[in-house]
């Protein structure tokens, strides 16, 4: 009986022996499932432009644009792609301008006599009366030569324009304007007095006035509309 024990255990031992090696099946190497396992997707030129590359399904597919214009895809950068050109004043007309080579250059007349250039459109006034003119040193100054207008009696609280022509084809002085007054009742003239604006000049009410400039002008004077 002892016999049949140990022979029993002896096979029960090599039975496990046996389920313990590993079948032909488990031990060959699994195939390899991802097709992008060795694929390299470069940086890729479509026209100036560099695009990354992803690889799909063991394909190489474009990405994300690093670079709108490479310089490596042949794409020269412009020199005016961060310059705005703004408007600018020529004496008194407004222009346009452009970029060209990085440089804002004169294009085209936008508008003449722009009022933000500083040009005031021509002044047009219902004349009071033809203002001529003689030459007469000035009192105050007599190495200044100055002209008289004629006298002007006013009685409207208007807005008044002075219209300055030169006699030749260039005038020197500066067109200034001066002016002198007295109301009815008084002797003697008050001091000169500048005219700052000419096309709008509101006299002390009620006066006499006498007005000096220079000889190189004639001289308008009439009432706004």
């Amino acid at each position: 009986m002892r016999i049949i024990n140990i022979f029993l255990i002896l096979i029960i031992i090599l039975f496990f022996i046996g389920c313990l090696v590993p079948s032909q099946t488990s031990q060959t190497t699994p195939s390899n499932t991802n097709p992008c396992q060795n694929i390299n997707c470069p940086d890729k030129c479509l026209g100036n432009e560099l695009w990354s590359q992803i690889c799909d399904n063991g394909q190489c597919k474009n990405f994300k644009r690093i670079d709108e214009c490479a310089e490596s895809c042949g794409c020269v950068d412009d020199p005016c792609k961060a310059i705005s050109c703004n408007y600018k004043c020529i004496e008194n007309d407004l222009w346009s301008y452009k970029c060209v080579n990085g440089i804002c250059i004169k294009d085209q007349l936008v508008e003449e006599c722009n009022k933000e250039c500083g040009c005031k459109p021509e002044l047009k006034i219902r004349e009071i009366q033809p203002s001529e003119s003689w030459i007469f040193n000035d009192p105050k100054d007599t190495g200044k030569v100055i002209a008289m207008g004629n006298v002007y009696l006013l009685y409207h609280d208007d807005k008044i324009g002075i219209i300055l022509t030169c006699r030749t084809e260039k005038c020197y002085d500066y067109p200034a304007v001066y002016y002198e007054y007295k109301r009815q009742g008084e002797k003697e003239f008050h001091e000169y007095i500048q005219i700052e604006d000419l096309s709008y000049w509101r006299p002390p009410f009620d006066a006499f006035y006498v007005l000096y400039f220079s000889p190189e002008y004639y001289m308008k004077i009439g009432y706004v509309d």
